[in-house]
């Protein structure tokens, strides 16, 4: 019996050691994300500002503008997969390797891009989530909701 609750604690240390390092991981993501949009809270992702639909055209097929680190925006009419949000989660990706450099965050364990990148698309995924349903709506009558209407 001495045997079985040993493996058993040394199991439920390693798998606590692994939900702890994933959650930091998410929570460094999280925490880039916030801060390259100046977001604090989920509601915040409401008033993002958007490019518009020439700039993302533009850059889709010319290669033109584009997002930029010092003026990071989400393509929040595209899909998430869209060029212009490919290129702002290669963005946030390169911020979080500088940030993972840092103090608080060097002792995380190496995961690869991909994974780092998954975690940046569902939280570029919630923002637009968050952003899609704080935009007015057609009414039936074919006029946009007033600002009381989007709130309900």
């Amino acid at each position: 019996m001495g045997k079985e609750n040993f493996l058993c604690e040394c199991l439920t240390l390693v798998l606590s050691i692994y939900i702890k390092q994933l959650i930091a991981k998410k929570d460094l993501v999280q925490t880039v994300c916030r801060e390259s949009f100046g977001v604090v809270t989920n509601e915040e992702w409401a008033l993002h500002k958007a490019p518009t639909p020439k700039e993302v055209t533009e850059y889709d097929l010319e290669g033109k503008g584009g997002p930029s680190a010092d003026d990071l925006c989400i393509n929040m009419r595209g899909k998430v997969s869209s060029k212009w949000n490919h290129a702002v989660g290669e963005l946030l990706l390169d911020t979080i390797h500088k940030w993972k450099q840092g103090q608080a965050w060097n002792s995380l364990p190496e995961r690869s891009d991909t994974y780092l990148l998954k975690i940046v698309t569902e939280q570029l995924e919630h923002a637009r989530t968050v952003w899609r349903d704080a935009q007015p709506r057609v009414k039936v009558d074919g006029a946009l909701e007033d600002l009381a209407e989007v709130e309900e």
